[in-house]
C-alpha cells in the first residue's frame, strides 16, 4: 500500500472504490466521473483540477483504473475500479479494522473488515459516502494531523514519531531520528528533516542534536494526534454501523451483483 501512501493519491483511491461500490447504472449521479471526482476531492481540500487529472492518469497506470462509456449517455466517461483496486482496498480496509478489533474485541461486526471479507468491504465502501463530509470536516479540525497527512507518506511520518515517543515522559525520541525514519518510511532523511521543520515551525516539535537528530514533540503535538486517532476510529465505527444496517437491507448477494 506504501504506493497510496500520499495524501491526495490515497484520498483519489478511496473514492474510486467508495463511487464504484455505491454505482446504480439507472443512477446517472452515482456514476465516477470526471466531474465527481474533481466535486469529491475538493470536498477533502483538494481544488487544483489538473492535479486531480494527472491523479486519475497515475491511477490508470498503476493498474487500478480502467474507463467506460456510460450506458445513459455514450458522451460520459465513468471511471471504475479494476480488480487489482479492490484488492488493494480489501488490504486498506483491514488496517483500518484491526485496531477496531483491539479497542473493541468483544465487537463481532469489526471482524469481517480485519479478515478482508470482500461482501462486507461492498458494503463499507457502498455507504462510506454519506461519511464524506465527516472525514473532510476531521482533516479540518486537526491541523496537527491535517499538516502531517498531506506530506508525502506524512501519515507514516507522524505514526513512526509519536510511536517514537511512546510511553516516554519527556516525548523525546532516541538520537538519529531522521536517518531510521527515512529507512522506516521509505523516503529520504532531507524528506524526513523537511517535514521536521515544518513542524517545529508551528510549534508542535523541538530538534536538538544536530545531525543525530532527536525530536522533542509538544504535549500540544501529542494531544492533536491523539484526538485525530479518535475521531478517525469514531469514522471507522460510523461507516461501519452503517454496512451492517446495508446488509441487513440488501442481503449479502447484493455484493456479488455488484462485481465484489
Amino acid at each position: 500500500m506504501r504506493g497510496l501512501g500520499d495524501y491526495r493519491r490515497g484520498v483519489c483511491f478511496q473514492l474510486l472504490v467508495t463511487f464504484d461500490a455505491a454505482r446504480d447504472p439507472a443512477r446517472p449521479e452515482t456514476l465516477f466521473t470526471i466531474a465527481a471526482v474533481i466535486a469529491a476531492m475538493g470536498t477533502m481540500g483538494v481544488k487544483d483540477r489538473r492535479a486531480v487529472s494527472e491523479l486519475i492518469v497515475r491511477l490508470r497506470e498503476d493498474g487500478y483504473v480502467t474507463t467506460e462509456r456510460a450506458a445513459h449517455d455514450r458522451r460520459v466517461v465513468e471511471l471504475r475500479a479494476t480488480d487489482k483496486a479492490r484488492e488493494a482496498d480489501r488490504e486498506w480496509i483491514e488496517v483500518l479494522h484491526r485496531p477496531m478489533t483491539i479497542l473493541a474485541p468483544d465487537e463481532a461486526r469489526f471482524r469481517p473488515g480485519a479478515q478482508r471479507d470482500p461482501t462486507y468491504q461492498w458494503a463499507y465502501r457502498a455507504t462510506a459516502l454519506a461519511t464524506l463530509p465527516h472525514a473532510g470536516a476531521v482533516m479540518a479540525g486537526h491541523p496537527e494531523a491535517d499538516y502531517f497527512v498531506r506530506q508525502t507518506q506524512g501519515a507514516r511520518i507522524m505514526m513512526t514519531l509519536m510511536q517514537a515517543v511512546r510511553g516516554r515522559p519527556d516525548l523525546r525520541t532516541d538520537p538519529g531520528f531522521y536517518s531510521w525514519a527515512a529507512e522506516r518510511c521509505g523516503v529520504s532523511a532531507q524528506h524526513i528533516r523537511k517535514v521536521m521543520a515544518g513542524a517545529e515551525t508551528r510549534g508542535w516539535i523541538a530538534v536538538s542534536g544536530g545531525k543525530g537528530a532527536i525530536i522533542e514533540v509538544s504535549p500540544a503535538l501529542d494531544a492533536g494526534v491523539r484526538r485525530w486517532s479518535a475521531a478517525c476510529f469514531s469514522l471507522i465505527d460510523l461507516n461501519n454501523r452503517h454496512a451492517w444496517a446495508l446488509l441487513s437491507e440488501a442481503g449479502p448477494e447484493a455484493a456479488s451483483v455488484a462485481g465484489f
